[in-house]
């Protein structure tokens, strides 16, 4: 088994899946996001913005105005939702081809945190000026 699928196999049992498979089932891809069908945590949907990299501003207004698919409340993700999304890239590249910095919805000292996809899903704090990219999760069971 290569190490890929050890990843996948391993995350699969710590999200409380059964296998590899039965966690990739999980996700149902749509046009512009990704829905799970069994929650993970508060996740209940994953969008990437299309849009250059942004500040933290305007990542913000970017997911108060998120409308796909007639949901809303779209957000930034906590910090341990961005680095479960980095897990999931790593297990699943076909599903999440992420490839930069995004940011969390979490400030500490008049930074916020983000994570690195191309360093190993490294987590550093940065300038809220820095421009990253932006990855949305969905949760609220009233907007669907």
């Amino acid at each position: 088994m290569g190490k890929r699928n050890c990843e996948a196999e391993a995350l699969a049992r710590e999200l409380n899946f059964a296998t590899a498979e039965d966690l990739r089932d999980n996700f149902l891809e749509r046009k512009d996001f990704i829905k799970l069908l069994k929650p993970i945590g508060n996740i209940k949907m994953i969008f990437r913005s299309n849009k250059q990299p942004q500040t933290f501003e305007e990542a913000q207004i970017c997911a108060q105005n998120c409308r796909i698919a007639d949901f809303k409340n779209w957000q930034l993700p906590t910090l341990e939702e961005l680095e479960l999304i980095y897990k999931l890239h790593e297990a699943f590249p076909e599903l999440f081809p992420f490839t930069s910095t995004f940011w969390s919805y979490e400030e500490e000292n008049n930074e916020v945190w983000v994570v690195n996809f191309l360093l190993c899903g490294s987590a550093e704090l940065q300038n809220k000026s820095t421009p990253n990219d932006v990855i949305l999760v969905h949760g609220d069971e009233q907007n669907e």
